[in-house]
């Protein structure tokens, strides 16, 4: 009788499924941005954490996880551990409420996460990884008047959408006993779209004027990890990890289109003059130096405990010369997972609870205020169990964050949010010899 398990062949036609979804997903997802932040008008926009479902819900820790059955890109170092083939994806929704000192407002959006494949070349020796994850989105629509004397009400409106978007190879092996490292080349692309307007809706004779900028990345892009796991028992370890980017000054273009327009009585649009065009000015966008470490505490498959501490020194960043004003950006995570029995027959016994907390402070520095956001999360992960064949081991993870971003404080905006992410993890052993009885 013929096992289940993957062949060479049944491999080739699995990964040409995945490879047209990936391909498929890059040319869906350029310039979708997943945002709605007034404050992705800033740098690079709304900065996406590319951790998966099951870490999210732990706060986001990275740096100290590694699994069997689960990536982790944020750190390449742990596709060492891999022994599965495993595919990952998922998508997000969010609700959002803004409030200033003056106004409320809501706003929703929903989008793919990520999609991505790890692969064991030796298992728990040396793996692989490949997908496609979010760098980071802009997504905003601010309106404000203001009235002037002699001239009367003066609009002013600002818009942005697009995003970055990250194709990545990576991989991970061990250099020695429990010391694991790993690298991911990323491809990085996309383009973020800025329109600025002023109407002056009260005067006939007066032109308004409207400036669309958009801004084109195209680069390689590295992080490298470390990991190292000490055995505290015969069930018990800690795992250290670290992991991080140098500067890299990345290729870009720029075009720029400045006019004067008038609106007619008929709410019609007309061009009158061009003031400024140019088109495919080439310059670099210099990304920051990045790190983080964390440390992760397992008893078997039972507890995860961890914490983690990111940096990027956002201060240094620069796009054709201007720095933005950015500032230095910090992330504490801290999270864990319970399972009550992995290995148990009963499925409620092998639920995994997940809880986590996070607090940063963003790169923005507005009206001399510190930005900073902070949320909870919790999930869970459901493992399903196939008869059929026996060795595909699916984990539908669902998680949801609350949190908040800003302050009301010195006329700024706070923004309150709920986020929900469902994810689909399929494990299964690739690569193993048919067997007869």
């Amino acid at each position: 009788m013929k096992s289940l398990t993957t062949t060479s062949t049944d491999f080739l036609k699995k990964l040409s499924v995945i490879l047209f979804l990936i391909t498929f997903t890059i040319t869906s997802s350029n310039g979708q941005g997943g945002t709605v932040s007034p404050y992705s008008r800033y740098g690079l926009g709304d900065l996406q954490f590319g951790g998966f479902a099951s870490q999210l819900s732990m706060g986001g820790i990275a740096a100290g996880i590694k699994n069997q059955y689960h990536l982790n890109y944020s750190n390449p170092a742990s596709y060492a551990a891999l022994r599965f083939t495993t595919f990952e994806t998922a998508v997000n929704a969010q609700l959002v409420s803004f409030e200033t000192q003056q106004a409320k407002s809501h706003s929703n959006s929903a989008n793919l996460s990520y999609l991505a494949i790890g692969f064991p070349v030796i298992r728990e020796k040396w793996g692989a990884s490949v997908g496609l994850i979010p760098f980071s989105d802009i997504g905003y629509d601010i309106r404000d008047e203001a009235n002037i004397p002699q001239v009367g009400r003066v609009n002013y409106l600002f818009q942005g959408t697009g995003g970055i978007n990250r194709f990545y190879i990576g991989t991970g092996f061990n250099v020695i006993k429990n010391l694991s490292f790993g690298i991911n080349a990323s491809y990085l692309f996309g383009t973020l779209q800025r329109t600025r307007k002023v109407e002056f809706p009260d005067q006939l004779y007066y032109f308004n004027t409207q400036s669309n900028v958009s801004t084109n990345i195209h680069d390689i892009y590295l992080n490298y990890g470390l990991q190292y796991t000490l055995q505290l028992g015969k069930e018990k370890q800690l795992i250290l990890g670290a992991s991080g980017a140098l500067a890299s000054k990345v290729k870009s273009t720029n075009d720029l289109l400045t006019f004067n327009y008038v609106i007619n009585s008929a709410g019609l649009f007309s061009t009158k003059d061009t003031i400024e065009e140019i088109s495919d000015q080439k310059g670099t966008t210099t990304l920051p130096v990045s790190w983080s470490g964390g440390a992760v505490f397992k008893k078997s498959e039972r507890w995860t405990v961890g914490i983690d501490y990111t940096f990027q020194n956002w201060s240094k960043f620069k796009s054709f010369g201007a720095n933005d004003s950015l500032n230095d950006s910090y992330r504490i995570s801290a999270g864990g997972q319970f399972v009550p029995d992995y290995a148990s027959l009963r499925f409620y016994k092998r639920i995994q609870y997940r809880a986590g907390f996070r607090y940063a402070q963003t790169y923005l520095r507005l009206k001399d205020t510190p930005l900073n956001e902070y949320a909870l999360s919790v999930g869970f992960g459901f493992p399903l169990k196939i008869k059929s064949p026996p060795r595909v081991l699916p984990v539908i993870s669902f998680t949801v964050e609350a949190g908040q971003r800003g302050t009301t404080s010195n006329n700024l905006l706070q923004e309150q949010f709920v986020r929900f992410h469902l994810g689909i993890t399929i494990s299964e052993e690739w690569f193993m010899k048919r067997k007869f009885d």
